[in-house]
């Protein structure tokens, strides 16, 4: 899409490209024609995952990064079911006051519950669609805002957005053939975190980012440094830090940068850093309101403890993988801040610069913030092909690039459209047997207590069965892998009865939910004092007979 652009930078624009220019009606016509084939696509990627189901499993919905959203459903569950604005984290059985807070995941459970469960789906990917078509506009917004009159620049970019592909697509095609061998890690499995199609299948991105953009098109179109703006700065950042964490760090690091750097050979500058600094102190209403949620909620030992492991986990995409993942893309976008477009273009450089700051920070893994660096990334690819045609108009290998760009784009898109790119083990999460859910249901429907079972099905048993887990999805069970040991110890031993209902005992454990998975692991123990309740031909619900509920903790 970037690859159509031939108009020129600001200052460098031709009288003849005034007319090429899209009237009104044909500018509206032509964005609203991006957006329905781009929310098409949104809607074919879930799609095209669930017509891949595996012959005699149950899709169950959520087929990209399925462990963290059966997370994100294991809280909407408790909004759903309870109500709830704050929610537990089922997946460890340890005691807990229930503290956890993404008011979005809330919001969507209550809605949720005006529905049947076997809607939920559905109702999750609505949203998410929704929020997407609001997002487009605001996108739509920034590129105008970001290029003026010029409508057809404003539509070029608007499309690159929705649709620009870097060429990560063909080192996994290279790998695929066995005509490369890459170690891919994390970032060539995971497109999301490079485009804005991959990107808008996570709900829980989509919703923060377009609060996100919206602040910075207000940043651009309005520009003002007075306590109202400062005021405003503070509650979107608390607002982004009940939705998602991770892109109210960055809103705040952006917003220092634009209060420190936004006016910039403005004279005189350092008194104008004064000025803003005074006129933003509003900002610290949100930081307080931030600061007084953190300290209450990690009262809360499970809260402590699951935040505190953050720093345990470390993943980065450096900036060295950037040429390898965008290709030729980077080469425009290095031109992009060669060029000078006014203040929204000063403030794309410095959201750039924000998203590479948070990327490689050493205190929270920098591979959170990488999608945020997309936006501005293809903005400036965009504002650096327009650099460059305005100087060299008739340039061939300029042109021979622009095209390559399209290529590389529509190749991109062309395998987001026909290929599942899951991995196995990420399909085996995103599936369940009819067996597994028929014994879900039925523990749905008994009382209170931890279930005991292998770590892939307690990623769904919060949110299917409405009951906590020893052990489930990898991050949110805190000590995961030790707690996955002690599965396997109950299952391999070796181990007397005692210790086991013991152990059963101490953790809370009212339920072992034995499955093909668990089985993996060995045979379940025939033991006194675990009865079974429920059976199907694959999958078996197990008692602890004595297990005294009126001393478990759990809140339903």
């Amino acid at each position: 899409m970037v690859s159509l652009m031939v108009e020129g930078e600001k200052e460098c624009l031709s009288k003849s490209s005034v007319n090429n220019q899209l009237s009104g009606p044909r500018f509206k016509g032509s964005s609203l024609l991006l957006v329905a084939i781009f929310l098409f696509s949104e809607g074919w990627l879930v799609w095209l995952a669930a017509i891949n189901t595996t012959p005699g499993q149950v899709f169950l919905g959520y087929p990209h990064i399925p462990t963290d959203h059966y997370a994100y459903k294991m809280m909407t569950e408790q909004s759903r079911e309870d109500g709830r604005f704050f929610t537990d984290n089922m997946f460890t059985t340890q005691e807990q006051d229930g503290r956890y807070l993404m008011s979005g995941l809330s919001v969507t459970g209550w809605i949720e519950a005006l529905f049947p469960r076997a809607a939920h789906a559905w109702i999750w990917h609505s949203l998410r669609l929704l929020a997407l078509a609001a997002f487009c506009v605001v996108l739509l917004k920034l590129c105008q805002s970001l290029f003026g009159g010029r409508t057809l620049v404003a539509l070029l970019a608007f499309a690159a957005l929705l649709f620009s592909q870097g060429i990560d697509w063909l080192w996994r095609l290279f790998v695929s053939k066995g005509l490369i061998s890459m170690p891919g890690g994390q970032w060539l499995e995971n497109p999301w975190n490079f485009n804005l199609l991959w990107t808008g299948t996570l709900a829980t991105w989509v919703w923060p980012v377009m609060i996100l953009t919206g602040m910075i098109v207000l940043e651009i179109r309005k520009p003002r440094e007075d306590l109202l703006r400062g005021l405003l700065r503070g509650l979107a950042f608390a607002a982004l830090f009940s939705v998602h964490p991770y892109t109210a760090l960055f809103y705040l690091a952006f917003t220092v940068l634009i209060i420190v750097f936004g006016g910039i050979g403005e004279s005189p500058w350092k008194q104008r850093i004064i000025a803003s600094l005074k006129a933003n102190v509003g900002i610290l209403v949100g930081v307080v309101l931030v600061g007084i949620y953190a300290l209450w909620a990690r009262d809360d030992t499970v809260y402590r403890l699951g935040s505190d492991q953050v720093r345990l986990w470390r993943l980065w995409y450096w900036p060295h993988l950037w040429p390898v993942v965008y290709g030729p893309q980077l080469v425009f976008a290095v031109f992009g801040l060669l060029a000078d477009f006014g203040r929204g273009g000063r403030v794309v450089k410095l959201w750039l610069v924000a998203a590479l700051l948070m990327s490689l920070n050493p205190m929270v893994t920098g591979a959170k913030f990488q999608f945020l660096a997309t936006i501005p990334l293809i903005l400036l690819e965009v504002a650096g092909v327009s650099y460059l045609f305005g100087r060299f108009p008739k340039a061939r290998l300029l042109k021979v690039g622009v095209a390559l760009i399209a290529v590389l784009s529509l190749g991109g898109y062309v395998e987001a459209m026909t290929s599942d790119l899951r991995a196995p083990e990420v399909v085996d999460a995103s599936e369940a047997s009819p067996d597994m859910l028929k014994t879900l249901e039925f523990l749905r429907t008994q009382t209170e207590g931890g279930v005991l079972c292998h770590p892939t099905d307690g990623a769904i048993v919060p949110w299917k069965a409405h009951k906590t887990v020893f052990v489930g999805q990898w991050f949110l069970s805190t000590r995961f892998y030790e707690k996955v040991d002690l599965v396997r110890w109950f299952v391999q031993g070796p181990a007397s009865d005692e210790a086991r209902l013991d152990f059963l005992a101490a953790a809370h454990i009212a339920y072992v939910l034995d499955s093909p998975r668990l089985r993996s692991f060995g045979a379940v123990p025939e033991i006194d004092g675990l009865v079974e309740i429920f059976r199907t031909d694959s999958v078996r619900l197990l008692t602890v007979s004595n297990f005294d509920r009126s001393k478990n903790q759990q809140t339903d």
